[in-house]
């Protein structure tokens, strides 16, 4: 793992130092060519596009850099060079670096992962290899590549044009197979004949990544079980996304984009509803805010699925005899919730609060007599209802709370009590752009990392670059965001002031 951490760093800092340095240049060759066109995923770093925003020569000054080279270079001359200057590495620093994943979803012990970079001078890039590899590595002749073996889950190949470091994941992954796989590529072979891939990578970001699902579908045929009721291999093909990463100024900006195949998407678009339709912002207060989370749930449309699906026969037989069916239990709860967490300074653990709405009072009541009767519940009056016997068991339990149509579950001491008697957040609610966030969408989150770091201070770390993070996932497509604390600065520049200052409080990365 150390020489995976070394070298993976090692190409990131070097490249960042050269774009840095340039104002202009084309790709000379692009590695991606020599990956194989059934690849389930494929990550590219645009170098070009970080070298205004990471400055790097005020990142080669800074105390964790330096002792960076320090520790990875101690007894190694050659790195140390390398990383001082990065011209001697022997890699084209003017391509992109690409992450190929294999992953076979029914044995992730075979997954394998490749780090592929392309090669300006293979005899400068093997004495770099050669000097942090043991003495006893040699390296070993392949077809068309050259390779050493660094351990049992790591080796590194090489020939005239691109050099490939493949990873294993477990004992099973066939690291040889791997490597081979990118070497016998050819244009002809290579993913980027893939018309999706094409469309993914047509849209410049700093970090894009696609994934096909078609190898998941491919490695389950015949091998899902029950799991191949729900979601069938035909239903696991043809389907894409594309992930945009970019390093913006104040904010970190993340964009998702999901096609899925006709049956999949006909399928499982009853999950979600378009939007979350309950207005859960006055139960969002303000102060003292970790985190907000919203869903929309279409309880109605799981049940059909799953009806469709001769799953719940079983399960309306065993409930006929108190008198319910699933259909009834699926109109009783809307499927629009809310979970929040807010900082607790009387204790060390966050409080915490979920919000559902009812549909049918009628239903949920008769769910609630159940509970009573087969002493699961225990009715505390005035809304409130408390976990007992053996549903009572464990420390901390969260008591419930009902009214005005709307079920609430949280601390006994403080969130409830709070609510009931009109006192929950009463220095305010977040603000009308947040709770857009919750309300327009099928799932949206809210990250305040300053109250997070106050559970953090045992750790040394502080989260003051990071202000808050949002998340709007809609059916098609999502965006998270991070907002940094420093407006006027590019993101990533925060992130290497930010991690530098952590590192000078803690000692060690």
């Amino acid at each position: 793992m150390k020489f995976q951490k070394i070298f993976f760093l090692s190409i990131i800092s070097i490249s960042l130092f050269l774009t840095s340095c340039e104002n202009e240049s084309s790709l000379k060759e692009d590695a991606i060519i020599n990956i194989p066109a059934n690849s389930s995923s494929v990550s590219a770093i645009n170098i070009k596009s970080l070298m205004d925003k990471a400055d790097f020569k005020s990142m080669q000054k800074m105390s964790f850099y330096q002792d960076f080279i320090l520790n990875v270079s101690r007894g190694n001359p050659g790195l140390e060079t390398v990383l001082n200057d990065p011209y001697t590495s022997g890699v084209n620093l003017d391509a992109n670096v690409y992450l190929v994943q294999e992953v076979d979803i029914m044995n992730p012990e075979s997954a394998f992962t490749g780090v592929v970079a392309s090669i300006s001078d293979k005899a400068a890039f093997k004495n770099l290899l050669a000097s942090n590899t043991k003495n006893d590595n040699q390296f070993i002749p392949g077809e068309g590549f050259e390779y050493i073996e660094v351990d049992r889950k790591t080796i590194v190949a090489i020939n005239d044009d691109i050099v490939v470091m493949g990873i294993g994941q477990g004992e099973e992954s066939n690291l040889k197979f791997g490597i081979e796989s990118i070497f016998k590529t050819t244009k002809e072979t290579s993913i980027i004949g893939n018309k999706d891939v094409k469309k993914c990578f047509s849209k410049k970001a700093d970090i894009t990544s696609w994934f096909s699902s078609n190898k998941m579908a491919e490695a389950a045929k015949g091998k899902m079980g029950m799991a191949g009721f729900i979601i069938s291999p035909t239903m696991l093909t043809e389907n894409y996304s594309h992930i945009y990463i970019n390093f913006e100024k104040e904010a970190i900006v993340s964009e998702f984009n999901y096609d899925l195949n006709g049956k999949l998407s006909d399928e499982f678009k009853h999950v979600f509803k378009d939007q979350v339709k309950t207005d859960f912002s006055e139960f969002i207060a303000a102060e003292d805010l970790i985190f907000a989370l919203t869903g929309a749930l279409d309880m109605k449309g799981v049940n059909m699925i799953l009806t469709n699906k001769s799953m719940t026969g079983m399960v309306d037989i065993s409930l006929k005899q108190f008198g319910l069916t699933t259909e009834e239990l699926s109109k009783t709860i809307d499927g629009d919730f809310l979970i929040t967490s807010h900082a607790n300074s009387e204790s060390e653990s966050p409080k915490m609060l979920m919000a559902v709405k009812i549909n049918d009072m009628d239903i949920f009541q008769k769910i609630i007599d159940l509970g009573k009767e087969y002493e699961m519940i225990e009715d505390a009056g005035d809304g409130l209802y408390k976990m007992s016997g053996l549903m009572a068991s464990a420390d901390d339990m969260p008591i419930f709370y009902v009214t005005d149509g709307m079920l609430f579950i949280g601390d006994e001491n403080s969130t409830i009590p709070a609510l009931q008697s009109g006192e929950y957040a009463n220095n305010g609610f977040v603000s009308k752009n947040v709770t857009n966030i919750f309300s327009k969408n099928i799932l949206g989150g809210f990250v305040d990392f300053q109250n997070i770091g106050n559970y953090m201070d045992e750790v040394g770390i502080d989260f003051n670059a990071m202000k808050n993070m949002t998340m709007e996932m809609k059916r098609d497509n999502g965006i998270l965001k991070i907002n940094m604390t420093d407006e006027n600065k590019n993101s990533l520049k925060s992130i290497i002031d930010w991690t530098n200052k952590n590192y000078e409080k803690k000692g060690a990365m």
